[in-house]
């Protein structure tokens, strides 16, 4: 045998290997008389191994497979906020993918599993991707193609609400994603779920109170600013309960081109957070005593790119149960709103509808310390004179042009004190619902008043008592010859008016509706579809497949109200 085939793990030839194997055979033939046996099999070795180099030109490639692709460079993180939640409330979910590559990379789908003690509630406005999942199995699914960009990260922002229950739990959920061959994950977020309020027995004694409870709000220094400008956000977290808390972290989603800056003066948090894109986090770990707050202020640069812009924001403790948010606010780049109303002199941008019987001017005024923070709102009472007492009242506007608006956000502050009661009293628990108009037009003919009429248009209204669980958002259309129910299509009197309508879609929220409290109101329209936020949360999503108002004005909406207020509102258009 040569004594190259003889060598561990060196390659050779056919023509060598079949040389190799003559020899080997004659050289052992000429010793078959002193041990044939042992000859065979060496043959029959040879031959094999001649068999496999025949089907395999080169051992050394394909062998050994193919080279395993390299995997993209993209890392994935989840956290829950709040890390404790009082049963019934919500928990916000930040899933973060980032990638480390000079290319794009994109995501085929993204799966999330919910524990069973939690239900999905909806994606939220600061999300990067903001398409509904697909329900799969016990699973939701985000359906791609979703692009991560260069050195850069693609946010999903979305909440779930804890089950009603009267003990402990600590549901978890994990989430994957594919892109291609690759897949990353699983990674899990857990939170801790009971009920908001204790009870303490002692003998002879029965004492029962309230734990830490943190608000969080959100401002912007302006809400339209240039390219690249400079944006002041102020956090702010204030402790309403009766013990004291600790504030752990506050998480802010950076919308797409918007980088940190620095902090502001006045923060009481002085450290920059981890991050300057994307997602940011501080983590404080300051004590906020009951009936103190604690601001967070620092700027960052804007995007180049104009467009509207939500920023959002949300807060984790170790100790607190019950954590508010998440909190926005809207930043518009380059995109000049439609309209801007603080309401600091008066209402005269106003028109109050009044061709109904129960309406008169003095309902709807200006109350210059009724508004957010003790400045200037539009304020609605519905019994100022004792000879009218309005029901539905609606306070329009009628710029220029404002009937012609197509797709806007709208949003407002909003605050109800009271109503009047069925014996004509003010009643606490009545003056409910109120909200906002858009998509308004409004007619009026000189001689021609038919009553109620002539409106068209969407109401976004908020209703319920503080006393009870029934808080409800709910979005109704008035009622017009092409799109009717009822005895209404049969009674043309009854079509355009201002207080004929029917619901198209409600969510109950399961909490009260208070009275002297401030909530934030936000409406999207665009083509035939209604967005509604109520304090950040997106509590409807509705597309009108029958006859859609497509352009009108705005305004503000009440029923047997005695007060409610207005204030903050702006109406951005959409690109």
């Amino acid at each position: 045998m040569p004594e190259s085939l003889c060598k561990p793990g060196q390659f050779f030839s056919m023509e060598e290997t079949v040389n190799g194997v003559e020899q080997m055979a004659v050289s052992l033939a000429a010793s078959r008389s002193r041990s044939l046996p042992i000859v065979m099999g060496v043959v029959f070795c040879a031959l094999a191994v001649l068999a496999l180099i025949l089907a395999a030109p080169s051992l050394a490639g394909p062998l050994a497979g193919p080279s395993p692709a390299e995997p993209l460079d993209l890392t994935m993180s989840k956290d829950a906020s709040p890390a404790r939640v009082a049963s019934g409330s919500v928990v916000t979910y930040t899933v973060v993918f980032t990638n480390n590559t000079d290319q794009v990379n994109t995501l085929d789908a993204i799966t999330d599993t919910l524990d069973a003690s939690l239900s999905f509630e909806g994606v939220l406005a600061g999300s990067d991707v903001l398409v509904e999942p697909v329900p799969a199995g016990e699973g939701l699914v985000w359906e791609g193609p979703l692009d991560v960009p260069p050195h850069g990260t693609l946010t999903l922002l979305y909440q779930a609400r804890a089950a009603e229950s009267t003990t402990w739990s600590y549901p978890c959920n994990s989430v994957e994603a594919a892109a291609g061959e690759v897949r990353l994950g699983p990674e899990e977020a857990c939170v801790t779920a009971g009920p908001e309020k204790m009870s303490l027995f002692l003998p002879l004694l029965t004492n029962r109170f309230r734990l830490a409870h943190f608000t969080l709000a959100k401002t912007a220094s302006a809400a339209v600013v240039e390219p690249g400008a400079l944006v002041t956000y102020t956090v702010t977290v204030e402790n309403i309960g009766s013990q004291p808390g600790t504030l752990a972290t506050v998480v802010d989603a950076l919308p797409a081109g918007f980088a940190f800056h620095s902090m502001a003066p006045g923060s009481d948090v002085t450290a920059n957070p981890l991050g300057t894109s994307g997602t940011i986090t501080w983590s404080p770990a300051e004590s906020v005593q009951p009936g103190a707050s604690l601001q967070l202020i620092y700027r960052a640069t804007a995007s180049q790119t104009p467009g509207s812009y939500a920023n959002q924001v949300s807060i984790t403790s170790s100790d607190v149960l019950h954590l508010d948010g998440p909190a926005s606010a809207v930043v518009n780049v380059g995109v000049i709103p439609s309209l801007v109303d603080h309401f600091e002199a008066g209402i005269g941008l106003w028109t109050p509808f009044l061709n109904y019987h129960r309406l008169e001017p003095g309902q709807w005024y200006w109350g210059p310390t009724d508004g957010f923070g003790g400045s200037g709102a539009a304020t609605h009472n519905c019994c100022v004179s004792p000879d009218k007492e309005a029901a539905d009242a609606l306070l329009m506007y009628l710029g220029a042009g404002a009937e012609n608006w197509t797709d806007y956000r709208v949003e407002t502050k909003l605050l109800l004190r009271g109503g009047v009661d069925k014996e004509h009293n003010w009643s606490l628990i009545d003056g409910d619902p109120i909200g906002l108009w858009v998509r308004g037009q409004y007619e009026y003919e000189e001689g021609v008043t038919i009553r109620a009429q002539w409106v068209t248009g969407y109401y976004v209204v908020v209703a319920g008592k503080p006393d009870r669980d029934n808080l409800v958002v709910r979005l109704t259309q008035i009622q017009t010859l092409d799109d009717c129910v009822g005895d209404a299509c049969e009674n043309p009197q009854n079509l355009y008016c201002f207080n004929n309508v029917y619901v198209l879609a409600e969510t109950p929220l399961y909490k009260p509706f208070y009275r002297e409290q401030w909530y934030k109101l936000a409406v999207e329209v665009r083509g035939p579809r209604t967005v509604v936020w109520l304090d950040d949360e997106k509590v409807i999503d509705h597309v009108d497949t029958k006859e859609p108002f497509l352009k009108g004005t705005v305004g503000f909406k009440t029923h047997e109200t005695w007060t409610a207020s207005f204030d903050d509102l702006i109406v951005t258009p959409l690109y």
